[in-house]
């Protein structure tokens, strides 16, 4: 999957990127979950750190590309890790206690513990450069940059 973003900063062979919309993000079904912050009156700004071989400068929009893998991975750890621990946790309490009051202090307690796994395994991912997204092209220099090449 490929998506356009603005570097924002830049440090060695690694970027920081604000995403713009693409039109990707306008026809996805989930586009209305990626995109929550702004119904609340937060910032919809995605950023992201990618890894590149290219020469970037702040302001460049660039086109990078987000392996397939690491896609699948980030849903099944976002989503799947804590509802199956939730489940799990749910299962536990039972069999310790008797009562919805066990099932449910068992439900949180997993759920609490599978979101907590899903940050620390997200951050492990992010710090792999084999994770992350590459920067493949500059589709337009940052305006400075123009100036300074004509």
């Amino acid at each position: 999957m490929t998506e356009i973003g603005e570097v924002v900063s830049s440090q060695g062979n690694r970027v920081r990127l604000r995403l713009v919309q693409s039109e990707h993000c306008r026809s996805c079904a989930a586009a209305r979950g990626c995109h929550a912050n702004m119904d609340l009156g937060l910032s919809a700004e995605r950023r992201l750190e990618a890894q590149t071989r290219l020469k970037t400068r702040p302001g460049d929009r660039v086109e990078i590309t987000i392996p397939e893998n690491r896609r699948l991975a980030a849903g099944l750890v976002v989503f799947a890790l804590p509802i199956l621990l939730g489940v799990a946790g749910a299962v536990f309490g039972s069999l310790l206690g008797n009562g919805n009051l066990a099932t449910g202090i068992g439900a949180g307690s997993g759920l609490g513990l599978g979101i907590l796994a899903a940050v620390v395994i997200n951050r492990a991912m992010g710090r792999n450069p084999a994770q992350l997204p590459e920067v493949t092209r500059v589709v337009e220099p940052a305006a400075s940059a123009c100036h300074e090449r004509s």
